[in-house]
C-alpha cells in the first residue's frame, strides 16, 4: 500500500522507512512524572515478516495528530517524539476480494523508558540532586534541563546516595519524590526532533510549543474556555463530564517519607511561632538533628532555601477533578481557565493544570482500501479524558508527583 494522506493522524520513521503505515487508531496516554505512551494500530496492505518488523524496533518515531477546528479550514496538531519499544503483527485486519489489509499494534514510549531495564548496584558521593539526576541521564545520552531557582544544590540527606539494585528508573522516581521534583517533557514542532525532559520544583514547566496552528497564532499560556458555550470555533471544549474529589499529598520535598519518626515543629506550629525567623530556626533544628555530618550553617542555608520556595513539611489538600472533551490542547502542563462553570453563575471560574491525560484519535477509513460494512459512517475523531489539579492561586500551585491513589 503506498503512502495515503490521512488528515488526522500520521507516523513517520527516519529515511522513508515504514512509509505505507496507515495510523488508523492510537491511544497516548501522558501525566507529569510519568513516562508517556502511544499505543498505535497500523494498517497496511503489505505481510511484514517477524525479521523485517523487528527493524521497527528503537527506531525514532513522529506521530503527529490534527485536528480541524469549527471554521472548517483551520487546523491544530501536535507532535510526539519516541521510540518503538514494542511491535506486533495483529493478522488480518480486513479481507476482500480485491486484497488483504493487515494490522500491526506498536508501542512508543520516550528514551527515558530504557532505564526501566537497568538495574545496578551504585552510589553517588558528595552528589547534589542535580548531579545525580544529571548523571543517570547521561548515561544513556539522555539531557536533564533543569529549573534551578528552588532546587537544592547540595547533599540534603547525607553525604552518599545510594541505589540498592533497582532499576534507575524506579531509582529516578525515588530520588525525585524525596526532593520535591516533577519533570515533563517537551515535544518539539517538527517532524524529526527528540523529547526534551525538563525538571523543576513544580512552578515552572516547558511551554506548549508541539502546539501548532495552520493560520500561524500562537497558543495561549493559559487557555480560557467557557463551561457554557459549546460551538466556540476556537475552543472545541465540549466537555461532556465531570468530577470533583478532595485528594491528601505533600507539597515539596517529603520529609515525611524521609525522617518517618519526625512530626516536624508541630508544637511550635500549635503555639503560634509561623513567622518567617521561627519556621527558620525550627526546621533548622530539625534537620541539624538527622544530617550531623553536615555543618549547621549550611544546613541552614537550604532551610532558607527551601522558605523561599514555599516548600512545606506538612499534608495540603488539593481539588483533583477529571473531565473529558475533544479538546488536543488539555495536555499535562497545560493550564486552562473555565469561566462560568456549571453552578456558580456568571462570575465563577475555576483555573486548573492539567496533570493526566488520555488521549484517544481514530482516522477515517483509507480511501484506497475497501471499507467493511462495521467502518461505513465512521469519521475521525479525538476524545481526551484528563485530570486536573485546581490551580486557584497561582502564585502557589505545585504539582505533587506522589499524590496516594485511592
Amino acid at each position: 500500500m503506498v503512502a495515503i494522506a490521512n488528515e488526522t493522524l500520521s507516523l513517520k520513521f527516519p529515511k522513508g522507512k515504514f512509509d505505507d503505515f496507515y495510523l488508523y487508531d492510537l491511544t497516548v496516554t501522558e501525566g507529569i512524572s510519568e513516562l508517556y505512551r502511544a499505543d498505535a494500530l497500523v494498517l497496511s496492505e503489505r505481510p511484514y515478516t517477524v525479521e523485517q518488523l523487528n527493524e521497527a524496533l528503537s527506531l525514532e518515531a513522529t506521530v503527529t495528530i490534527a485536528q480541524r477546528l469549527e471554521d472548517g479550514r483551520t487546523k491544530r496538531s501536535r507532535r510526539l517524539h519516541g521510540v518503538v519499544t514494542e511491535i506486533e503483527h495483529d493478522g488480518v485486519f480486513y479481507s476482500s476480494d480485491k486484497t488483504d489489509c493487515f494490522a500491526y499494534r506498536l508501542t512508543i514510549e520516550p528514551e527515558l523508558a530504557a532505564l526501566r531495564h537497568v538495574v545496578r548496584k551504585v552510589s553517588y558521593n558528595g552528589k547534589t540532586p542535580l548531579d545525580v539526576v544529571s548523571e543517570l541521564l547521561a548515561d544513556r545520552g539522555l539531557t536533564a534541563r533543569f529549573v534551578e531557582d528552588y532546587v537544592s544544590k547540595r547533599p540534603f540527606v547525607s553525604d552518599c546516595v545510594y541505589n540498592q539494585e533497582s532499576s534507575d528508573f524506579a531509582f529516578l522516581k525515588r530520588l525525585t519524590a524525596m526532593y520535591g521534583l516533577s519533570f515533563a517533557f517537551r515535544h518539539a514542532n517538527a517532524d524529526a526532533g527528540r523529547a526534551e525532559l525538563y525538571f523543576s520544583s513544580g512552578e515552572c514547566f516547558p511551554d506548549n510549543a508541539e502546539i501548532a496552528y495552520s493560520d500561524g497564532r500562537a497558543p495561549a499560556a493559559t487557555e480560557e474556555f467557557d463551561f457554557r458555550k459549546s460551538d466556540e470555533s476556537r475552543n472545541l471544549w465540549r466537555m461532556k463530564s465531570f468530577s470533583m474529589k478532595r485528594r491528601h499529598g505533600i507539597d515539596g520535598v517529603a520529609l515525611i517519607e524521609t525522617y518517618p519518626n519526625s512530626n516536624v515543629g508541630s508544637d511550635k506550629w500549635k503555639a503560634g511561632a509561623v513567622g518567617a525567623g521561627d519556621r527558620r530556626r525550627v526546621y533548622t533544628r530539625h534537620f541539624h538533628n538527622y544530617v550531623r555530618a553536615i555543618p549547621r550553617d549550611k544546613v541552614d542555608a537550604d532551610v532558607d532555601l527551601i522558605l523561599r520556595a514555599k516548600l512545606r513539611a506538612f499534608q495540603i489538600e488539593r481539588d483533583v477533578w477529571k473531565g473529558s472533551a475533544d479538546n488536543l490542547l488539555l495536555m499535562p502542563c497545560k493550564l486552562f481557565r473555565l469561566a462560568r462553570f456549571y453552578g456558580g453563575g456568571n462570575a465563577a471560574a475555576v483555573s486548573g493544570m492539567v496533570t493526566k491525560s488520555v488521549l484517544r484519535c481514530r482516522a477515517e477509513w483509507p480511501q484506497s482500501m475497501t471499507m467493511p460494512p462495521e467502518a461505513r459512517g465512521e469519521t475521525g475523531r479525538i476524545e481526551v479524558t484528563f485530570e486536573a489539579m485546581n490551580r486557584s492561586d497561582p502564585a502557589n500551585s505545585r504539582f505533587c508527583p506522589f499524590v496516594p491513589e485511592e
